[in-house]
């Protein structure tokens, strides 16, 4: 298991601009390989799914990665949504006892490998699009809400 840096938004969070924002605000060069499928959920738990897409049964999974430079090093965020909800008791507790139920919901989930630059590059990004920021995933620590700054 890795250590990673975390953060969470409401919804999905649009990729490309995304991506604009890194350009932008941390490396010209920044690459993007995410892409969206739909796939079929062949399961009989769908009484535990929510579809917020047109189709029972039918996932939308976007994800992949954002390849970007930073203080010398080659990084790679990695991009995930689904416009499902899988109710697990667990998370939605958790979210419930840590101060953040807004969080059982749809989102957007970004990671990126724990260090230093990882915890600023979150910031930066969670501070433009408004989300919340779980600096070290192994840390005991929750998730925590970071406003948008004007």
């Amino acid at each position: 298991m890795s250590v990673d840096t975390k953060a969470k938004f409401i919804g999905k969070l649009d990729a490309d601009a995304l991506l604009v924002f890194i350009k932008e605000n941390i490396d010209p060069n920044a690459e993007s390989t995410i892409e969206t499928e739909e796939k079929k959920i062949y399961s009989n738990v769908h009484n535990g799914i929510i579809f917020f897409g047109g189709e029972e049964g039918v996932e939308k999974l976007t994800s992949g990665f954002i390849h970007f430079a930073s203080d010398g090093e080659i990084r790679s965020l990695h991009y995930f949504h689904h416009d499902t909800l899988w109710l697990d008791k667990n998370s939605f507790e958790r979210n419930i006892k840590q101060g953040t139920p807004e969080l059982n919901n749809e989102v957007t989930e970004l990671s990126l490998g724990y260090n230093a630059t990882a915890v600023e590059v979150m910031k930066k990004i969670t501070e433009f699009f408004g989300g919340y920021i779980q600096e070290n995933n192994c840390s005991g620590e929750w998730f925590h809400k970071v406003e948008k700054v004007k």
